[in-house]
């Protein structure tokens, strides 16, 4: 017997590359951009993270105050 799967929810895949660098005293900022091969809709979160680092769930910008 043979089982045929449809409609396999795939992982979404990031479209933007992480910035690494911020000037001294400034607050970093990244625009998360990601999109599902799905169609689903995607929202954003950190499980892990620095302290005071936070992320928008809806728009993916990550703001962290470095100073």
């Amino acid at each position: 017997m043979q089982i045929t799967v449809n409609n396999v929810n795939r992982a979404p895949a990031f479209d933007t590359a992480a910035v690494t660098t911020v000037a001294e005293d400034a607050t970093y900022t990244y625009d998360v951009d990601a999109t599902d091969p799905d169609g689903d809709g995607v929202t954003y979160s950190l499980t892990t993270r620095p302290t005071g680092m936070t992320i928008n769930a809806s728009t993916g910008v990550i703001t962290w105050p470095t100073d």
